[in-house]
């Protein structure tokens, strides 16, 4: 509904600066439509991990690629589509510098590497990556054993299922995957998956005294 709202409100906006005469009604669409009132009541509340679950989480992770992925978004904050799209040039070992994409807003930035991170990326590319790929010239960071990139489904079912053997997994929402004109089907939202690595990745940014504007960028 939020961005039915914003599409609407933005194109009745656009014939109102274009014509004197058009009815001004946008303001009344900002003030007035409020999509939390359509709520189906079934919201939930994304929580970082803790330091204990976090160490859990990496030691219950079956092999160094996934403790490899899951602790670029812990250490960088990338998005999942972002960290799979890593490739292994976009790793300057010497500069100990990455580049990421925002996938939101369809543009890249470098981040630095601590010296520890730098060193597991060293050993992966250059000692284990190989072991992963059944092609040679496959360029990603973290590459799929079946070619190319990591799929996003694999990589949502790679840290459920650690979190669940690591014992810190449970369901805190039911949300609508399917409405019908006579039923809605839902499906569990779970405490951990791949964007709560995110939500961590600000935590230790603001206990380490980040403040929140260099946080946001």
């Amino acid at each position: 509904i939020q961005i039915d709202k914003s599409a609407i409100s933005g194109v009745i906006s656009r014939y109102e600066a274009e014509d004197k005469e058009f009815p001004a009604v946008s303001w009344k669409i900002e003030n007035n439509i409020n999509p939390k009132d359509y709520s189906d009541g079934k919201r939930y509340e994304r929580n970082p991990l803790t330091n204990e679950e976090m160490y859990k989480l990496l030691e219950a992770l079956d092999d160094i690629r996934n403790q490899l992925i899951v602790l670029t978004i812990l250490e960088l904050g990338p998005r999942s589509e972002a960290t799979r799209r890593i490739k292994t040039s976009d790793v300057n070992l010497e500069e100990k510098t990455i580049k990421l994409q925002n996938t939101k807003y369809d543009r890249t930035y470098t981040m630095p590497l601590n010296d520890d991170f730098a060193s597991l990326l060293k050993h992966w590319i250059e000692n284990l990556r190989s072991g992963f790929c059944l092609n040679e010239d496959n360029p990603y960071l973290f590459p799929s054993r079946e070619g190319e990139r990591l799929s996003s489904n694999r990589f949502v079912q790679i840290v459920r299922r650690a979190a669940e053997e690591a014992g810190i997994q449970e369901v805190i929402a039911e949300i609508p995957h399917n409405r019908t004109e006579h039923d809605v089907e839902y499906r569990p939202k779970y405490k951990v998956d791949v964007h709560s690595l995110r939500h961590t990745f600000s935590r230790l940014l603001k206990r380490d005294k980040i403040s929140k504007p260099t946080r946001a960028y």
